[in-house]
């Protein structure tokens, strides 16, 4: 990077950071399942569905594994039915990946799949990234989930665009500003997994709006661009940008868009929860009483009987004393 004059510094890196091992679920016959064999087989995880075998991959089972070779799948094995379907429950077991407990899971085949940029989080996603974790493919669906969740809030299911070329409003900026300030705190402490957590958030909370702001999407693409590539750069291309997203300035959070104006309190009479009112954070003691009081969901509560003491802690809560 000095070289090429990106950095000034000799070395620009301060601190090493070494990845935790991904280790492999393991997937094994369980105690007597299999007449005639010993117990706890390892059976290939590309062959398993939800940690079980069915029986129309047993014929797969034995061309790759020479162990199943004269096993009658019809008299030597213990199946499973449930709503029609055969199977074989398998044991889990979490151990280091390697060929030999036929665990691997083939990246190749998953991008193929789900494609790379859904692969790339989903690994983010499996946990802190300087901690051993075990690769578990049955949870990849979630990340990919969250791709045609962030896809709709562009276009609806016939390709329709659905942002308008409006301003954002007070709601938008909120969401997008409280995650633009999460993901750089996180990324700063190569908090990887929750920034793909902090994503899902702001994405469903976006996509519950009534309509949604171009700048608010190219606000959020940038923000997600080092993390799926492939996606926001399409996306970028469709919101009209002439230019690569790679080139844009990272966003920055303006903290004037987090500040609350308002709380939802929740109301307990007599210490007992009954109602959760929004109130606005500058109101007084008096205003928040006048609220409270008048509000139906809590003078059934009341029982006719004047209180005698409203207990307001500011942001907090707010308990009445009968």
């Amino acid at each position: 990077l000095k070289d090429i004059g990106k950095v000034s510094a000799e070395e620009p890196f301060q601190k090493m950071i070494n990845q935790g091992m991904i280790q492999g679920r393991s997937l094994l016959t369980k105690e007597n399942q299999i007449n005639g064999l010993p117990a706890k087989l390892h059976i290939p995880v590309s062959l398993a569905v939800n940690d079980k075998l069915y029986k129309d991959k047993f014929e797969a089972l034995q061309k790759i594994d020479n162990r199943f070779e004269n096993v009658n799948p019809d008299t030597d094995i213990n199946w499973e039915i449930h709503e029609g379907q055969v199977f074989l429950s398998l044991d889990v077991q979490v151990e280091k990946m390697s060929k030999s407990l036929l665990n691997v899971v083939n990246p190749d085949e998953m991008i193929a799949q789900y494609g790379a940029d859904v692969f790339r989080m989903f690994e983010m996603f499996l946990g802190p990234i300087d901690t051993a974790k075990p690769w578990d493919t049955n949870g990849i669906s979630g990340v990919s989930g969250f791709f045609r969740k962030f896809w709709r809030l562009f276009f609806d299911d016939n390709g329709i665009k659905k942002y308008a070329d409006t301003e954002a409003t007070a709601d938008e900026l909120k969401i997008l500003h409280k995650c633009i300030k999460k993901i750089n705190q996180d990324i700063e402490q190569l908090s990887l997994n929750t920034c793909v957590s902090t994503f899902m958030i702001a994405v469903n909370d976006l996509g519950k709006l009534p309509s949604i702001s171009k700048s608010t999407l190219v606000e959020l693409s940038k923000l997600l661009a080092p993390f799926a590539p492939h996606t926001t750069e399409v996306l970028w291309s469709e919101l009209g940008q002439d230019n690569c997203i790679v080139n844009e300035n990272y966003p920055i959070h303006n903290e004037a868009y987090l500040i609350e104006s308002s709380y939802t309190y929740p109301i307990q009479v007599n210490g007992k929860h009954r109602a959760n009112l929004e109130i606005s954070l500058a109101a007084t003691q008096a205003e928040v009483e006048q609220i409270v009081l008048g509000d139906e969901q809590i003078t059934k509560y009341l029982e006719g009987k004047a209180p005698k003491k409203i207990i307001l802690v500011k942001g907090r809560i707010v308990n009445i004393v009968i």
